[in-house]
């Protein structure tokens, strides 16, 4: 923990948006497997991966983390696990580009949430901004509603799920600085695992 704090946040950003990057790749590479045994696997190891890091940050207050994070933490987790389920699904049914282009939207809608629920003001150049930012987005998906099938269709519209997630936990975030978020990370890893495990069938 004390090393991440000595690392410059762009660095960590730059990093995330890289090991993100590989995401679409893998969920492709499978085979013999439908999405919601690929969102439980996922999800599980994600979970567990993050109580490692709970256990070792908080040892014996493990548990008291999320009481500590308490409703704001719950809501974050819930969305944000809405938000995996989607990025999974997406990355099934349409391309790893389209996914990736709508994810990039969150900035889009984090701007439209803070001026609703925190009061942040939007200056010209940002709604500016927003407007050519969503006309691109609707150039792109449009263009290729020709060669797309219905399936691919509905990846696109539920891909725009997880920036919307995405933007309501970072407006958490905001609203509640305070709060330690990573509890609802795990949270929402058994969230949407447990969306996998209902809709899978089968984990095999």
């Amino acid at each position: 923990m004390t090393i991440l704090k000595k690392i410059p946040g762009p660095i960590l950003v730059l990093l995330g948006a890289l090991c993100l990057s590989f995401g679409g790749i893998i969920v492709k590479s499978f085979e013999g497997a439908n999405l919601w045994q690929i969102l439980f696997w996922r999800q599980t190891f994600f979970s567990i991966i993050v109580a490692l890091y709970l256990l070792i940050t908080f040892k014996k207050k493990f548990f008291k983390s999320f009481h500590s994070s308490g409703l704001p933490g719950l809501i974050a987790g819930v969305f944000l696990g809405v938000g995996f389920s989607a990025y999974v699904f997406a990355m099934y049914y349409t391309t790893v580009a389209n996914t990736l282009f709508i994810i990039s939207t969150e900035t889009i809608f984090l701007a439209l949430f803070g001026y609703f629920f925190l009061k942040e003001k939007i200056n010209l150049v940002t709604l500016i901004s927003i407007i050519m930012g969503m006309t691109g987005v609707l150039l792109i998906i449009g263009s290729s509603l020709s060669i797309q099938s219905s399936s691919q269709f509905l990846g696109n519209i539920v891909a725009f799920i997880m920036p919307i997630s995405f933007a309501v936990l970072i407006v958490i975030v905001r609203k509640y600085p305070k709060v330690d978020m990573v509890p609802s990370q795990f949270i929402a890893g058994i969230f949407a695992a447990l969306i996998g495990y209902l809709v899978a069938g089968k984990l095999s």
